[in-house]
């Protein structure tokens, strides 16, 4: 009889205390909306407690108290309105049920533990405090017994501390004070679970009626909702229906649709275009009807695979496009696809089709062009190479990546000088590099690299950096050159510009450089420096009696001997044949005659044998001082030479210093130096001679070819060779004056000539005339204004002067030869290095030096020699000729060698132009 009320009253305080998630939500919702009323309640409740028991309970108690207590209401009244604030309740979260629990404990500790002030307060005031508790806990009854849990925890936190509190200092009345808050606690708990009962059942019918409302509404709702989207659907389906239709029709693709058959379904404008036939022409039709008889059978074959297998196939065919007209196979590449129901049965095929003839192209010209860089990096000179934007090798030439013993990798990405097989040499270049390198720039520049076998290797690299579309920095890509060869070509090249190549000394040219920068430094300074002309005594006997070989033997030791005497400021030099030029920096001439003394004191110690024979060493040096009234370069040259004839007429091994005003030269002196040639343009006394050079390997030719001299005709009539007159001419700058008197009174021989068929003349030009654009002009004037023509003229240049003038020369020579003239290397084989220049010389003929000729049977190497020039002529399609063939034996010796060309007595001696001339007659 009591079990059904039993297990429903059970039943009712399990649902209490533990009701489902979703009432237990609604229920804290409500205690959250009722947070804001509680929490102005519980301040003024607090506030007026405090007023109360102010004067009798200690002021720092209840500030503590009044603090905490305001500090929980902020607490509780903050969770409520993040409660209230969240958009979507998340009824799972338990965080909300912890918060409250936290929040209503705190309030109800607060309330409890002011049984404390019961010490404190007389017994009126004890009943107020708990009375005041009684009612605050009660009235809680509204606020949070809409969940059970809730105030019971909060009751027991309220009750328990106080009643603890009232048995300390009630001790007279402690069991019926017990009991009596006993009572309370039940009656309240009562009060508590009838309110939160009644909440429940209200709670319980709301949800009830929101569920069916809800149910009805979202019935209604989706109803109209399904009824919107089938609408909506019905639209964009044609909307769809109109995008696919203008996509498949505007495509810039060949696209059509096959039914099972192979009948076209539908096709678009690409492929009515490209095969020349309409949509309703195709519709229904076989490919047969339409392609050429092999495409149609190849597609219906490929057509059969995809609806047999289901899967979609790519096929790249050739075949001509009858829509154009190029007659000309097109490569199309298809992508079939199979057409399949819901159920996943292929009812058709579809195919989308690419015209890639274009494309397969420039496939083809991208590889190949991809080969040609290969196969040119491979068999280039250059090393190419690409580094990321960390500075790591990532391409390089398959060469590898050493170049001449340096590793690449090490150095396009070093920031050191030292790597593993050596070191850079540090230089400004080097600097400026990694200063570009680091700010992303372009950089070129040369580097030397000192291997660890002391080697060293001269690299000249150029980089561009590489970026994105976007412009970021990606790398760098670049090519490195080993131009050590170059390079030390060029530094002998720039060492044989300025310097003499017997003695090593400064060459004239260079020497004469020297000369002006000490004149101005004169004239700026008001230093006095001093120049020394030093002539040999005897040379030429030296060269009759033992030989050329033996003279530059001595020339070599003499040099070297001067050279001890100078100090580290006084410059030195040759200034041709047997003559030196010495500068003096800041020299008195007292000091100037001490160090003249000494030189000539070392040349006399000198003891140079050659053969059975000895020679004495003597010079005669001529003194000029260099001050700040020193005239030009030429007068103080004139000044030294001068000077330096006087002391040779006072005797051999004398000093003479000039004074600048002692008048002219005894005419002795002037004799000696045969007549004063810096008249002899004036006077006429330069004559033109000719010389034969006859064809070796053509005996039937009628070729004439001479080659022009000039001599000087001294007073007595007598005819010297140029080396007693051309070194003068140089010396004074008037060497291109007398290679314009030849040039012109050549022209004017050759055009008394009848017949200038197959006659050609050498005309030789100095290496000074190379600078003269004039002497060039004035050449191409006289073929414009005479009958000579250009293949009747052979320009001839020294190997040396053209080697000093490397780029002057190569640009006179590639002039002269576009008119139509051939040019001759002369003296070929003198040179440091002859066959490696002769490679940048267009010339037509080498002349091989005398001294290779005249010694040909003598000297066991001169034939290897001439015969390796034959050689490498011949194969660089350049003709030879043998100077100073002086015997028939000579003769066949260089016929047999395969030389082209002989001059020399032994086939005609030099003679003056006019006997020339009659024999021509």
């Amino acid at each position: 009889m009591l079990t059904g009320p039993s297990n429903e009253i059970k039943t009712r305080i399990k649902t209490a205390l533990w009701p489902d998630v979703h009432t237990r939500h609604e229920q804290l919702a409500l205690i959250f909306e009722e947070a804001i009323n509680s929490a102005g309640i519980l301040l003024v409740a607090s506030s007026i407690f405090a007023l109360v028991i102010w004067d009798y309970v200690p002021k720092v108690m209840i500030i503590a108290w009044m603090l905490t207590f305001a500090a929980v209401i902020g607490f509780r009244y903050q969770i409520a309105m993040s409660f209230a604030r969240q958009k979507k309740r998340d009824v799972e979260n338990k965080r909300w049920v912890y918060l409250v629990f936290t929040g209503v404990t705190l309030s109800g500790l607060l309330w409890g533990f002011s049984g404390l002030f019961l010490h404190y307060t007389p017994d009126s005031l004890d009943i107020v405090i708990v009375l005041t508790v009684t009612v605050v806990t009660i009235t809680a009854i509204s606020f949070q017994a809409h969940y059970l849990p809730v105030f019971l925890v909060y009751l027991s936190c309220t009750t328990l501390p106080m009643i603890y509190f009232v048995s300390l200092e009630l001790t007279s009345i402690n069991a019926p004070s017990i009991l009596l808050y006993a009572l309370f606690f039940i009656a309240v708990a009562m009060s508590a679970y009838r309110f939160n009962h009644t909440i429940y059942e209200r709670l319980s019918a709301q949800r009830q009626a929101a569920v069916l409302s809800e149910r009805l509404s979202d019935k209604n709702l989706s109803l109209t909702r399904e009824l919107k989207q089938r609408r909506r659907t019905e639209k964009a389906l044609a909307l769809n229906q109109e995008y696919l239709n203008a996509i498949f029709f505007n495509a810039p693709l060949e696209i059509y649709l096959k039914d099972k058959e192979g009948r076209y379904i539908k096709i678009n404008r690409e492929f009515e275009r490209l095969f020349n036939v309409t949509d309703e022409q195709a519709k229904g039709k076989f490919p047969a009807d339409i392609h050429e008889d092999a495409l149609a059978a190849a597609a219906r074959a490929h057509d059969l695979e995809v609806l047999n297998n289901g899967e979609t196939r790519i096929i790249e065919q050739s075949c001509k496009l009858p829509g154009i007209d190029d007659d000309s196979e097109h490569t199309l590449l298809t992508v079939k696809f199979p057409i399949k129901t819901k159920g996943g049965s292929v009812n058709g095929v579809g195919a989308v089709v690419l015209d890639i003839t274009r494309q397969k192209e420039i496939d083809q010209q991208l590889r190949l062009s991809r080969e040609r860089f290969r196969d040119f990096a491979e068999i280039a000179s250059d090393f190419y190479f690409e580094i990321d934007e960390s500075l790591k090798l990532t391409f390089s030439s398959a060469r590898g990546r050493i170049l001449n013993g340096v590793p690449m990798e090490e150095l396009v990405s070093t920031r050191d000088r030292q790597l593993s097989s050596g070191h850079i040499v540090d230089g400004p270049e080097w600097t400026m590099h990694l200063a570009r390198r680091n700010n992303h720039r372009p950089y070129e520049f040369e580097v030397s690299f000192m291997r660890n076998d002391d080697k060293e290797i001269r690299l000249h690299i150029k980089v561009n950096p590489i970026t994105n579309e976007d412009g970021k920095f990606r790398g760098f890509r670049g090519i490195a050159r080993d131009i050590t060869r170059e390079y030390k070509l060029a530094q002998d090249i720039s060492y044989n510009a300025n310097h003499d190549p017997l003695t090593g000394q400064l060459n004239r040219r260079k020497f004469l450089q020297y000369v002006d920068e000490f004149i101005e430094d004169a004239r700026k300074s008001n230093h006095s420096h001093v120049l020394c002309f030093l002539d040999l005594d005897r040379f030429k006997f030296v060269n009759d009696s033992s030989g050329h070989v033996a003279g530059d033997a001595l020339l070599v030791e003499v040099s070297n001997t001067i050279q001890k005497q100078l100090r580290s400021g006084d410059r030195f030099g040759r200034m041709g044949g047997d003559e030196f030029g010495i500068l003096l920096r800041e020299c008195s001439t007292n000091r100037a005659d001490s160090i003249a003394s000494h030189i000539l004191k070392g040349l006399q110690e000198i003891d140079f044998k050659w053969g059975e024979r000895s020679h004495s060493i003597s010079a005669s040096i001529g003194i000029s001082i260099i001050d700040s009234q020193v005239g030009s370069a030429t007068s103080l040259l004139i000044d030294a030479d001068q000077a330096c004839y006087r002391a040779k007429e006072l005797g051999e091994g004398r000093i003479f210093v000039s004074n600048r005003s002692g008048g002219r030269m005894p005419q002795r002196i002037q004799h000696y130096r045969q007549t004063d040639w810096l008249d002899a343009l004036d006077k006429s006394l330069l004559q033109l001679y000719a010389q034969s050079i006859v064809s070796l390997n053509d005996e039937g030719s009628s070729y004439n070819w001479n080659e022009i001299l000039v001599r000087l005709v001294d007073a007595d009539g007598n005819a010297h060779s140029p080396e007693y007159f051309i070194p003068y001419a140089e010396r004074f700058g008037q060497i291109t004056r007398l290679d314009q008197w030849v040039v012109a009174n050549t022209f004017e021989y050759i055009q008394t000539i009848d017949d200038l068929h197959n006659r050609r003349f050498s005309i030789n030009l100095s290496g000074a005339s190379l600078h003269s654009d004039r002497l060039r002009d004035d050449i191409l004037e006289l073929f414009a204004t005479t009958v000579v023509k250009p293949e009747n003229i052979c320009f001839e240049l020294t190997e040396t002067s053209a080697i000093k003038n490397l780029g002057l020369a190569k640009n006179f020579i590639e002039r002269i030869r576009s008119e139509g003239c051939t040019i001759a290397l002369d003296d070929f084989g003198t040179g440091l290095a002859s066959f490696s220049y002769l490679k940048h010389f267009p010339v037509d003929f080498v002349k091989i030096d005398g001294s290779f000729i005249q010694d040909l049977d003598a000297d066991a190497y001169n034939p290897i020699f001439v015969e390796s020039i034959a050689s490498v002529a011949s194969a660089m399609n350049i003709r030879t000729v043998g100077e100073c063939v002086e015997s028939a034996q000579i003769l066949e010796r260089l016929t047999k060698i395969g030389i082209d060309y002989a001059q020399g007595n032994a086939v005609g001696s030099p003679q003056p132009l006019t006997d020339l001339h009659k024999s021509l007659s």
